[in-house]
């Protein structure tokens, strides 16, 4: 009978064991090691050392990265959780060669190359152009919105706003005036008590909030984080604070060529940005861009038109077969030269006035009297004051998309879409279980954002990084 095997924690070797040996040759973390050495760290803007500050042992950026990049691929995102898979996991043991930074150094790497880590994106896509794996041939771009890391409770209005900081003030009054009593008022010129500077930071913080809401970007802001927007995350709740993350990905392996975070609770004004970041990133324009209606707008579609790109994309008002109803915007006819809407009961609609609407300028058009009198107006609308006909100043170029999707192929093309960008979004949310960002501020966030593009286009090289270096 053989003997079972059992661990012998006495036993002493002869020879160290090499840590070159300690994974095996297609484990992931040789491909992260792989991929860092092949960059040029001072070239893309990181420094060759990275300091650990306050006595702490600095770190060369080459290690640092490794080890966030792998954090990253493993789902482990936090500072803390990176130290400890340091010292703990192997993978990270062999990528750090048993080195262990601690979580104040990954911060401060962290921190300081947030520019820095986009460009490290950007070789992901250069290398999956170099292993054929972009085609060129289709992309798709989409949106998602991310729940902020601040709370939704301390949202507030213009009112709420006044309310907090007379509270604020009231607070650093009361702070200032004890500070004087007990006769230490140097205080308030060099070194603020820690109740004080917290005070009024918070004051800071506030004014700054305030001025987001007068400048008319938002109606509610969350004065611990300005930057972030009321979005529908589609968490249960009505509305939350939250970035809109975009990313546009190739059909042929779902490689993603531009990844971006906005402000924007929608994705009306993306279209063009994100076609060109692909274009710039690539070096090579795409055959066909695939969008959803949320990306529709006049100007947009004239950017595009201008520029010879392609794209398929539903209107808001589109529909597969706008003869169905007959009373559909689209069967209403503008006459441009008379500057008139034609009903489709033979009835002229006057321009009444211009409209601002989500971002985009359109002219209204409105005949009452002619709806009061209408046979058919109970099927034609329900307003008093009888249709109202919106035509935006970039008509012709949406009548002209309006055309090309109500052919059948246009739908064929763009049923592709869900399949080639939303998958994205499922594996990063789903998967990879990230719905919240960890950091604040639209600059740690749009950070964040890259170092989860770099760490998805990373898994979708390595299946073809591991068959090159096998058959070697």
């Amino acid at each position: 009978m053989a003997e079972a095997l059992e661990a012998d924690w006495d036993q002493i070797h002869l020879l160290p064991a090499q840590i070159e040996d300690w994974i095996g040759a297609d484990h992931p973390a040789r491909y992260i090691r792989a991929f860092v050495d092949e960059l040029d760290l001072s070239e893309l803007g990181f420094s060759h050392y990275q300091s650990g500050g306050r006595g702490r042992p600095g770190y060369s950026s080459k290690l640092m990265l490794r080890a966030w990049l792998y954090g990253y691929l493993r789902k482990i995102r936090s500072t803390r959780a990176v130290e400890r898979a340091c010292r703990e996991e192997m993978g990270f043991i062999w990528l750090c060669g048993t080195l262990k930074p601690d979580h104040n150094s990954l911060w401060r790497f962290w921190r300081a190359n947030r520019k820095q880590i986009k460009r490290v994106f950007l070789e992901t896509v250069k290398l999956a152009a170099r292993l054929d794996m972009i085609g060129f041939v289709t992309q798709a771009v989409d949106g998602t919105k991310i729940q902020a890391v601040c709370s939704s409770r301390g949202g507030h209005g213009k009112d709420g706003l006044k309310l907090m900081l007379e509270k604020v003030e009231k607070t650093i009054e009361e702070l200032e005036s004890t500070i004087k009593e007990s006769g230490d008022s140097s205080g308030l010129t060099d070194h603020l008590p820690k109740g004080l500077a917290n005070a009024k930071s918070l004051r800071e913080k506030i004014r700054e909030a305030q001025a987001t809401i007068d400048s008319g970007e938002a109606n509610y802001v969350q004065p611990l984080e300005p930057e972030a927007r009321r979005m529908n995350t589609h968490h249960g709740k009505k509305t939350t604070f939250a970035y809109n993350a975009q990313a546009m990905v190739d059909a042929e392996n779902q490689i993603i060529t531009a990844a971006q975070v906005v402000t924007d609770n929608n994705d009306n004004d993306q279209l063009d940005a994100m076609i060109d970041a692909s274009e710039a990133n690539t070096n090579q324009a795409s055959d066909l861009t695939l969008a959803d209606g949320g990306y529709s707008n006049g100007d947009q579609l004239e950017r595009a038109q201008s520029k010879g790109r392609e794209v398929i994309m539903p209107l808001p008002s589109s529909c597969k077969n706008p003869k169905q109803l007959p009373y559909h915007t689209s069967n209403f006819n503008y006459d441009a030269q008379r500057d008139v809407v034609i009903c489709p009961q033979g009835a002229e609609l006057q321009r009444m006035r211009n409209r601002h609407k989500e971002k985009a300028q359109t002219k209204c058009y409105r005949n009452s009297k002619a709806c009061k009198q209408c046979p058919v107006r109970p099927e034609c609308t329900k307003q008093k004051t009888g249709r109202m006909i919106e035509i935006h100043l970039q008509h012709q170029n949406i009548e002209a998309h309006r055309q090309k999707m109500s052919q059948q192929s246009s739908w064929d093309l763009y049923s592709q879409r869900s399949g080639i960008v939303e998958p994205l979004f499922a594996w990063v949310k789903i998967m990879d279980q990230f719905c919240r960002w960890t950091v604040r501020g639209h600059e740690n966030v749009q950070a964040q954002w890259q170092w989860i593009c770099t760490a998805q286009n990373l898994k979708r090289i390595m299946p073809v990084w591991l068959s090159t270096t096998s058959s070697r």
